[in-house]
């Protein structure tokens, strides 16, 4: 059983697996009615910091109690579970109420430790946010991308985000790239990623990446050549250019007129995605130094192949049941109604 992972929703899975529930998604999403529940509308920017720190331990508690319930039923041999809410402290960035979160997320995992061992790894760590670096409007002022902002249409149709007017991105309605003069640009919602058009030359991509590197914000920069697989299946469509942001560095693709100072989230927000992430197990695995992320991969084949699903035993009891059974009368009968 699959709940929470992001874009693990609605995969179609073998008779007897789920895979439900995905926070990026809203609709259509055929949550079971036990893994439904209520949500809290608080917003870090205008709330009591306090209120929301308890809206998520409560969530913790509903959604690890409703998963010790489903466990103890025996439905599932094992469970993949997606928890976010420390991630809202990665970018509405509380140390402190970061730790508490964590504190109150570790008395689940033990609880939940009952009914079988657990892996636990996070996507990223977090950090302090030390710089915002507006790459496409670094690349504009570079002469790589060429767009025009019509506000004067933003306006009249009201096409913005009236809780955090100073956001736009490329992909806007009134927003218009010139084709013909744009060589990169950056559409990656969480990160640093430059793709190229046909107009960029070789000569333009080693350019780029000095004058990245010189920014200071980035540990290195990358040519997707050097750093992906050229015969691996998606190669064609991953990004060109790969820069490695210093920590504490947030990219944005905002190109708002005001986003160096006005009312975006790029600026409201305090803390940013790091590398430390942190996996851990209630048993002991042969250790395994994760280099990239993909490793993670090889943990997991490692945790599952020790754990003995008893799903065979179940139906091999639910077989002698069928096998035994003679009737509704002998059900009766045992239950002492006869």
């Amino acid at each position: 059983m699959q709940y929470g992972i992001p874009f693990c929703s609605k995969i179609e899975l073998p008779e007897g697996s789920i895979s439900t529930y995905d926070h990026f998604l809203h609709n259509n999403q055929n949550v079971p009615p036990i893994l439904k529940f209520a949500k809290d509308n608080y917003r870090f920017h205008k709330d009591d910091e306090e209120l929301i720190f308890h809206s998520y331990v409560d969530q913790t508690s509903l959604i690890f109690s409703t998963i010790r319930t489903i466990a103890r039923n025996g439905n599932f041999d094992m469970f993949f579970i997606g928890y976010h809410f420390i991630d809202a402290y990665t970018h509405w960035y509380h140390e402190e109420n970061k730790r508490r979160l964590v504190e109150a997320l570790s008395y689940e995992l033990k609880d939940l430790n009952r009914y079988g061992e657990i892996l636990f790894f996070s996507d990223h760590g977090s950090t302090e946010q030390k710089k915002v670096f507006f790459v496409n409007k670094w690349l504009y002022e570079k002469n790589y991308l060429s767009y025009e902002i019509y506000e004067k249409l933003i306006k009249y149709h009201k096409t913005y985000n009236s809780e955090f007017p100073d956001q736009l991105n490329l992909e806007h309605t009134h927003v218009f790239i010139n084709e013909d003069k744009t060589k990169f640009y950056s559409c990656d919602a969480f990160d640093a990623m430059i793709d190229k058009t046909d107009k960029a030359t070789q000569e333009d991509r080693d350019r780029l990446r000095t004058e990245l590197m010189e920014t200071g914000y980035f540990n290195d920069v990358y040519l997707k050549e050097e750093y992906l697989d050229k015969l691996a299946k998606y190669y064609d469509f991953c990004p060109d250019i790969i820069p490695d942001a210093k920590e504490g560095v947030l990219v944005s693709c905002n190109i708002h007129p005001k986003a160096e100072y006005g009312l975006n989230m790029d600026l409201l927000r305090g803390g940013w995605h790091s590398s430390r992430g942190v996996v851990g197990c209630t048993e002991k695995l042969d250790y395994v130094k994760i280099h990239k992320p993909y490793d993670i991969y090889t943990i997991l084949e490692k945790f599952v192949d020790k754990q003995t699903p008893d799903a065979k035993n179940r139906e091999e009891k639910k077989k002698t049941a069928e096998n035994h059974f003679t009737g509704i009368g002998e059900v009766f009968d045992q239950l002492g109604y006869f």
